[in-house]
């Protein structure tokens, strides 16, 4: 028994010993395979670079705009330095942005969209121009950063901040306006333009990933330090605003009117603008809405054009057409020894008018005229249905000069000082609405 007891305990005690032996040959690899930390070289305490977190915007976010910095955290007390690679898209995910130190990248969606913003504007004013002076803005070209010449001429104010520049080319009939820049560092050059039709074209990109608002994107961010270790950060999503230029042809909301949401001082004879990016392609047509707070009712019906005058503004320019037909006929009385032409004409738009009176009726001009003139006698009668009701609108001068709104078909009346709200309603051929949001203005005092 003691034998074996013996051999028993012999057994157990080598045991030990090749345990302890064991042991010691695994700290010792351990200690040779383990990175130091740089802060205390006697620690072999295993530090690897976090996984990239903590992103912003957020995990899910909603309403992200153009103007956009991507940002994480990776913490990294074990290595010299750490390089990221961002990878972003929207089904397949492309590199954005890479070979990098910093814990952030901006994406130059924004500059593209105060481009974009810019280009609207100015379609917008040289409209508003083609509409005053029967021709667009300077005619031959200019070329600006800053836009000097755009504020002067257009009134269209140019950000600092915006890197593009402007080259526009206007004649009487057409005008385009381009905008160029190096938007990511490279050697490609970003192009937009966009030209009397109000469509706006994207065809040279500089960035491999477009902006789309309502979209759903998806990015991640990978890690490489200097001994080429890879570490991989999960997968965010973020989902950008509607309330953004869209860089594509296709119907957009109504954004970007004129006057500017909430401006003062607006006249009866202000012409209202706005910019969708659908205005060009021939399919869009255009509903005013205005009214007293959000009690909205139809203005203007059916335009072809993102710009209209509300009820007032048709009675101004209604104005200023007779007072022309007037002085056409005083003259042409004159020319032809004090005689009016005599009888009774009806004339719409421009046709035969132009050639009788000489004097230019617009196409879109909706009212029906009607001359009456005898030798010593003369009056023009305008009449039009302005809102589809059963109420005519019909103006009256006569060879006294006196012009009077015989009955006005007018909704809302103009109200020195009022508050006014209104909207625009898109649609297309196929039934399609674009409802834009509500905008305010305060009328003149």
């Amino acid at each position: 028994m003691n034998r074996r007891h013996k051999v028993r305990e012999l057994l157990i005690f080598i045991g030990l010993i090749l345990a302890a032996v064991i042991s010691l040959l695994q700290l010792a690899c351990d200690k040779n395979c383990k990175p130091n930390s740089p802060a205390n070289p006697n620690d072999s305490t295993i530090v690897l670079p976090k996984t990239p977190c903590n992103p912003s915007p957020v995990d899910g976010a909603t309403d992200v705009g153009a103007h956009i910095t991507l940002r994480w955290n990776c913490d990294n007390p074990d290595s010299s330095v750490l390089r990221y690679y961002v990878n972003l898209g929207i089904e397949t995910r492309y590199r954005v942005s890479s070979n990098d130190t910093a814990k952030s990248a901006t994406l130059p969606w924004g500059k593209q969209s105060l481009a974009a913003k810019t280009l609207a504007q100015i379609y917008q004013m040289q409209r508003a121009y083609q509409n005053q002076y029967r021709q667009y803005g300077l005619n031959g070209i200019c070329a600006s950063w800053y836009g000097q010449c755009f504020r002067r001429l257009l009134g269209v104010e140019i950000d600092t901040t915006d890197r593009y520049t402007y080259t526009m080319c206007a004649a009487c009939l057409t005008f385009q306006c381009a905008a160029t820049a190096n938007i990511d560092g490279d050697r490609d050059l970003d192009y937009w333009n966009i030209d009397q039709t109000g469509r706006m074209k994207h065809s040279v990109k500089d960035f491999e990933i477009d902006f789309q608002p309502g979209i759903t994107y998806s990015w991640q961010v990978i890690a490489y330090d200097t001994l080429g270790n890879k570490f991989i950060g999960p997968v965010w999503h973020f989902t950008t605003s509607l309330d953004s230029i869209s860089q594509y042809n296709g119907p957009a909301v109504p954004q970007l009117p004129i006057p500017a949401d909430y401006a003062t001082g607006v006249t009866c004879s202000t012409l209202f603008l706005w910019y969708c990016s659908g205005a060009g392609d021939g399919n869009l047509a255009y509903d005013l809405y205005i009214g007293v707070g959000d009690n909205l009712n139809p203005g203007c019906r059916n335009m072809p054009f993102p710009e209209g005058y509300p009820d007032w503004g048709r009675h101004l320019k209604i104005e200023r057409r007779m007072a022309g037909i007037l002085e056409k006929e005083q003259s042409l009385k004159a020319y032809y020894n004090h005689y009016f032409y005599d009888g009774a004409k009806g004339y719409f738009g421009q046709d035969y008018l132009m050639r009788d009176l000489l004097f230019y009726i617009q196409p879109n001009d909706v009212y029906r005229y009607s001359v009456s003139a005898t030798c010593s006698t003369f009056t023009c009668t305008a009449n039009a249905n302005l809102d589809a009701d059963p109420i005519m609108d019909i103006w009256e001068v006569n060879e006294g000069g006196k012009i009077i709104n015989i009955s006005n078909d007018s909704d809302i009346g103009f109200n020195a000082g009022a508050t006014y709200s209104w909207k625009i309603i898109a649609h297309d051929r196929q039934g399609h609405i674009f409802e834009g949001p509500i905008w305010h203005f305060t009328a003149a005092n």
